[in-house]
């Protein structure tokens, strides 16, 4: 009986696992050079992309997509749900697949093409409540070693995150002194721990912060967020795609598209969508230097 029970129990796992499969992969993914699907990466990261609720595709890297994809008419645009380690499967397999957000690295660059850059974005920064950032008088920068190990403040951050190689190995350092933990879920629950007082900061980009504050109806102005003092350095993204005809020629379209919108004012108008009043500035400033990279 017992093993009549488990080959029931691994018949429906199966029939799930089926289901479950082709939910996710309703379409196929070309690959030829003369393709005209256009396949594009979806995924939740607010408020970059947001795949879900009242917000649904009004993030910052959405709208900018659909500025683009509006002038790539040649193409049929289609989108899948993909982790990133999925889709880097998928471009090294040279599947016709690009993604609106990614870093480049040496590594990734071996097999993706890139676009001109995108967004160039205010670093990592600690957020933290504005009354705990008065008892630290106010400062305009934090050092983050200083907070583990002069204030004895508590870091909360997800399990898997990583931040540069200059923070990483601070936040290690301190881990078996248990003023770092992590968790499962997303940024969202970082903040709503933050909100509890379980933890007393997070390290993340600042853009976050009114997302996470509309989520969970809280005032986002009794959040600061401030540069570390150990790393200033900016991030900057693109889209990418295979590293073949295909993505080359996706990626001189995307080129071209940008090059026309990227002064536009409607373009800083998104940039500056989920920012603080008192980022807005900088966010001006970056958006100069984005300009740069479209002189030629």
């Amino acid at each position: 009986m017992h093993m009549v029970f488990k080959i029931i129990v691994r018949f429906f796992l199966g029939i799930f696992s089926l289901a479950c499969s082709s939910s996710v992969f309703a379409f196929e993914i070309p690959n030829r050079s003369d393709s005209r699907v256009l396949t594009w990466q979806r995924f939740q990261a607010p408020p970059l992309t947001i795949t879900k609720g009242e917000d649904q595709n009004n993030g910052i890297i959405d709208s900018i997509r659909a500025l683009i994809t509006k002038d790539l008419t040649e193409f049929e645009h289609q989108e899948i749900d993909l982790p990133y380690k999925r889709f880097l499967l998928y471009a090294t397999e040279k599947l016709n697949v690009c993604t609106p957000y990614l870093f480049k690295t040496p590594e990734r660059e071996k097999y993706l093409i890139f676009s001109k850059p995108v967004v160039i974005f205010p670093g990592f920064e600690i957020i933290m409540h504005k009354k705990l950032h008065e008892k630290l008088n106010h400062a305009d920068s934090l050092s983050l070693d200083s907070l583990f190990s002069k204030h004895r403040m508590r870091l909360a951050t997800n399990k898997v995150r990583s931040y540069s190689n200059i923070i990483n190995p601070i936040i290690a350092k301190y881990e078996s002194e248990k003023l770092v933990s992590r968790h499962n879920g997303s940024t969202t629950l970082i903040f709503r721990l933050l909100n509890a007082e379980r933890a007393d900061f997070m390290v993340d980009f600042p853009n976050r912060l009114l997302y996470w504050a509309k989520e969970l109806q809280v005032d986002p102005y009794d959040y600061v967020s401030i540069p570390i003092k150990e790393d200033y350095a900016n991030a900057t993204s693109y889209f990418a795609c295979p590293k073949t005809p295909w993505g080359a020629n996706v990626i001189d379209r995307v080129n071209m598209s940008l090059r026309k919108h990227v002064n536009s004012p409607e373009y800083l108008t998104i940039l500056k969508r989920w920012s603080h009043d008192y980022h807005e500035s900088e966010i001006e400033d970056l958006h100069q230097r984005l300009l740069g990279y479209y002189e030629d």
